[in-house]
This record gives C-alpha cells, sequence and structure tokens, in this order.
C-alpha cells in the first residue's frame, strides 16, 4: 500500500474515532489535530477520504444471459443500467450453473447495493423487454425473420432509453449532492480498474432501423413498473419507487 493510501486509512480511522460517544474532549482535538496534519503534508481533502471508503466498499454482481455472442440490445440495456445507477458494466464468457453452460454473464461494479440493484434490475428488464417485445411483433406482418430480430431489438433499445430517463430524474439537483456524485463516480472507476485490469467498460451506441418498434418500446419504457420483480430484502419495501 503506497504511502498516500495510507494516509488516508489512517485518516478514516481517525474520523471514526472522533465520532465515537466515549472519546474525551480531550481525545477529539488530539485526533483532529492529527488528521490536519495528515491531510496538509499529503495534500489530502475530505473528498480523497469518502473516495476510498466508496471504493473499498464497491461489489460485483452479475447475470447469465444465454448468449454465446452479445447481442447489441443486451449491451445497450446492461449500459444504461449502469450509467443511470452509478455502475460500470462488464460481460465475460463463463460457465453458467442457471444455464448449465458456457455463455455470457452481465455483470455490475458499484458501491454496495449499487450493483445489487443493478443486477437485479437488469435480470428483470431481461426477461420482460424480451417478453414484451415478443408480443410487439407477434401484432405485425413481419415476412422476414430478420425484420422481426430487428424490430425485437429496436423495441428494447427504445425501452431502454425511456427506462434511462426515468430513472436519471432521481438524481441530485443540489451541489453537494452532484458533488458526491463525482466522489463516487471516481471511486467506482478505481475499483472497477482494480478488479478488471486492461478491461474496457461496457458501451453502446445505436442508430433506430425500425422507427415504430422504437417508438413503441420507448412507450412502454415510460409506463412499465420498475420495482416489479426486484428483490426487496436490502431496502425495507422496495428498492426502486417510481411512477
Amino acid at each position: 500500500m503506497e504511502k498516500r493510501e495510507r494516509a488516508i486509512d489512517r485518516v478514516r480511522k481517525l474520523l471514526e474515532f472522533n465520532k465515537e460517544n466515549n472519546a474525551s474532549e480531550g481525545e477529539i482535538e488530539t485526533a483532529s489535530t492529527l488528521i490536519r496534519k495528515i491531510m496538509n503534508e499529503y495534500d489530502l481533502s475530505l473528498e480523497h477520504v469518502q473516495q476510498k471508503e466508496i471504493e473499498d466498499g464497491c461489489i460485483e454482481e452479475g447475470y447469465s444471459t444465454e448468449y454465446k455472442n452479445v447481442p447489441t440490445w443486451v449491451k445497450y440495456l446492461s449500459s444504461r443500467i449502469a450509467r443511470a445507477l452509478e455502475c460500470r458494466s462488464i460481460y465475460t464468457y463463463t460457465w453458467s450453473d442457471l444455464r448449465q453452460k458456457n455463455c455470457y454473464k452481465v455483470s455490475f461494479v458499484g458501491y454496495k447495493t449499487d450493483a445489487e440493484v443493478a443486477a437485479y434490475f437488469f435480470e428483470y428488464l431481461y426477461n420482460e423487454l424480451w417478453r414484451l417485445s415478443g408480443e410487439f411483433v407477434r401484432d405485425k406482418n413481419y415476412d422476414f425473420k430478420s425484420q422481426v430480430q430487428t424490430a425485437r431489438q429496436n423495441f428494447i433499445i427504445g425501452a431502454s432509453e425511456a427506462i434511462y430517463n426515468r430513472l436519471k430524474k432521481t438524481e441530485p439537483n443540489t451541489s453537494s449532492g452532484k458533488g458526491l456524485m463525482v466522489v463516487k463516480f471516481n471511486a467506482v472507476n478505481a475499483a472497477y480498474v482494480r478488479m478488471h485490469p486492461n478491461t474496457s467498460s461496457m458501451g453502446c451506441g445505436y442508430v433506430y432501423s425500425d422507427a415504430d418498434a422504437k417508438n413503441a418500446g420507448y412507450k412502454t419504457g415510460q409506463s412499465m413498473p420498475l420495482n416489479k420483480g426486484i428483490r426487496t430484502s436490502n431496502a425495507g419495501n422496495g428498492i426502486l419507487s417510481l411512477r
């Protein structure tokens, strides 16, 4: 561990000590003086301390798809979920106990329950949007299988964009809230690089080729429930509660 990281860890411990109810006034003053000395010596700020704390709390959660080649809609959906929920997404080809075969697993790196929610959310939308896209194409008279595949992909991507826009509306508007978002973003990126060195995170742009399917998907994404199917063991009666 580098000296700077050791200094950050020491500041964190001293800050925790200051929060203890049984610490005397003299002990708190001594700890505070030492905190200022360490932070001045290593040019640290409270943002550095917060970032390290968040980075150390980052985990990775994922869900196995059934694909041996990742479709564009899976990349797009996962990247939008990751961006909205302050995570980084990645897919790896590995054995899946769920599928009982080698396939791609989509994973999310994020701070504690952020990663868990992203993985659960992806699982729900992965299955639900595929089902809804199937209902959409059954009402159409497509002549070729390729048209059906294109329509389903455009439907899901349109829905993903609408859901992303809904999730982004929950972001804080205050300067302090946005400042914490920047700290968290840097912390998650650092954790991602540590967990997956020399690997790029998923991102996916897309040009729509079936406007009707895209618009139908977007409309669906605007109205579908976002807390249905998401496990709630970590957050009372519902992790997400959006209208």
